[in-house]
């Protein structure tokens, strides 16, 4: 059973003494990179029996000939899944895989995400810097996602599942009961300790106030509302700070 860490500010929903079944079926986005290995081990570490994870590659091959570019090619692609499958086989995981041709990786990440409960890309901090195809899309997923979105940057051990979580929201925020549910979720080891934090003042501060206690207590991943979307489908800067810099794996969640 989760631990409830003491604040001085105003209680978020704690978690009930109910136990939160886990996440049934996790879709998981790869591109063969360092990063994405990162989130490959992440859904296989939050995996729980009876849970089915699908392992998503995206190749967006333009052009013929000379002409021919893409961020992920096809034969990558396939190596990345097979490398996926067999990581969740090793651990006895019942695992999928799907190969899709589309230019916008975003869009077609998040076209197969409804009939999932856990969408995990990998993205080391700087997402805006390229270090695979899906790490510079990390900041518009969040930005777009209508369900819960984990970039796993930590580097899962496989030993173990999340122990220490900041859950992060505003008094009064539609998302707040959401994130702290999932804050449950994430919390299955025995031992694991949620830190509620009840965030205050703008888009900065609040960035600010996340990072610092996840900092402090070295979190292992951070749960926080997705803001929201301005006219153009992105979304306000605490979202992309977090995506960009936060030390640790960013759960976000919609409303």
């Amino acid at each position: 059973m989760p631990m409830i860490a003491p604040v001085s500010t105003l209680p978020l929903p704690l978690p009930s003494v109910t136990p939160v079944p886990g996440f049934r079926h996790i879709l998981c986005a790869v591109d063969g990179s360092r990063e994405s290995g990162d989130g490959v081990r992440e859904a296989v570490a939050l995996a729980t029996l009876g849970t089915r994870i699908t392992f998503l590659a995206i190749t967006d091959v333009q052009g013929v000939g000379v002409n021919r570019i893409a961020s992920l090619g096809e034969h990558r692609a396939e190596q990345a899944l097979a490398a996926a499958s067999a990581l969740a086989r090793d651990h006895r995981m019942s695992a999928r895989t799907e190969l899709v041709h589309d230019a916008d990786i975003v869009g077609a990440v998040l076209g197969r995400q409804h009939d999932h409960d856990l969408l995990v890309v990998g993205a080391r901090r700087d997402a805006t810097v390229d270090h695979g195809a899906l790490a510079g899309a990390a900041t518009a997923l969040a930005g777009r996602t209508d369900g819960p979105l984990l970039i796993a940057r930590r580097g899962a051990t496989l030993q173990s599942s999340v122990q220490r979580i900041v859950v992060a929201a505003r008094r009064g925020e539609p998302s707040a009961a959401a994130v702290a549910r999932l804050g449950e979720q994430l919390a299955a080891t025995d031992g694991s300790l949620i830190h509620p934090i009840q965030l205050s003042g703008g888009e900065q501060g609040r960035a600010s106030q996340i990072l610092l206690l996840a900092e402090r207590i070295s979190a292992d991943v951070i749960v926080v509302g997705r803001d929201c979307r301005t006219a153009t489908g992105t979304t306000g800067g605490v979202n992309a700070r977090l995506v960009a810099v936060a030390p640790c794996s960013v759960l976000v969640v919609p409303a």
